[in-house]
């Protein structure tokens, strides 16, 4: 979880200083802020009912 968010928040991150210091990149749509913020909620969300599955067949 720890490497998944600390990917996402350079992403974001790189993403961001483009945005400010190329004025091309402000004209194009940017996924970026939209789909990292999804693939970590998702991920995190399949760990979670892993664990939870690997918790229930324990017992």
């Amino acid at each position: 979880m720890l490497v998944l968010s600390l990917a996402g928040t350079i992403l974001l991150g790189l993403d961001s200083y483009r945005f400010h210091t190329v004025p091309e990149h402000r004209l194009v749509q940017r996924m970026t802020v939209i789909v990292v913020p999804m693939l970590q909620s998702a991920a995190a969300i399949v760990i979670a009912l892993m664990l939870q599955a690997n918790r229930s067949r324990r017992g």
